[in-house]
């Protein structure tokens, strides 16, 4: 399984190290050993050949579906300078979770390009097949934003949204 790149504080937010490289920690099940202690968390980024994998953890598949979502956001921006000012709702439907996961990460990813809008927010509602999804943000702003990395699209690599022990996980890899 790759490694998470990140370490995260206590409110479950990631944070990234000096330099270029990002610090890297160990995670399982929602859960991470810091030198600090446990931690939980509710995200995670993850470093995959050329590209970069996220995970979300929930105690439902919807909140397993937001965190992703915030884990998407913080590889291209830092989501802690985001404000939640303007609300935007959307549907997507498909066959399977999976499919359905997909379809939600790359419907925020356009509403993003169109809009040029930035989230950390996020609510799903699942009912079925077809995905309910409120997302808050703001217009970006270079400065306070900090860009780091553009998304292209959510992919099938590495595709899973399945529960383990106690805790809901949808992850994919993302093409940057």
């Amino acid at each position: 399984m790759p490694q998470p790149m990140a370490s995260a504080d206590i409110a479950g937010r990631w944070l990234t190290g000096s330099g270029s490289k990002r610090a890297r920690t160990v995670a399982h099940h929602g859960v991470v050993k810091t030198l600090r202690g446990i931690v939980t968390v509710h995200y995670e980024t993850f470093e995959h050949e050329s590209d970069i994998g996220i995970r979300g953890f929930g105690q439902t598949i919807e909140e397993a579906f937001e965190n992703a979502a915030i884990a998407l956001y913080s590889v291209m921006v830092n989501v802690g300078s985001i404000a939640p000012r303007d609300a935007r709702t959307f549907s997507v439907t498909a066959p399977d979770r999976e499919l359905l996961f997909v379809e939600w990460l790359n419907a925020l990813l356009s509403l993003s390009d169109i809009e040029h809008m930035v989230f950390a927010r996020f609510e799903v509602i699942i009912s079925g097949m077809s995905l309910t999804g409120r997302a808050w943000g703001e217009h970006l702003d270079h400065l306070r934003h900090q860009p780091r990395v553009e998304i292209k699209a959510a992919t099938y690599h590495m595709l899973s949204v399945k529960k383990e022990h106690d805790l809901f996980v949808a992850q994919c890899v993302v093409d940057v």
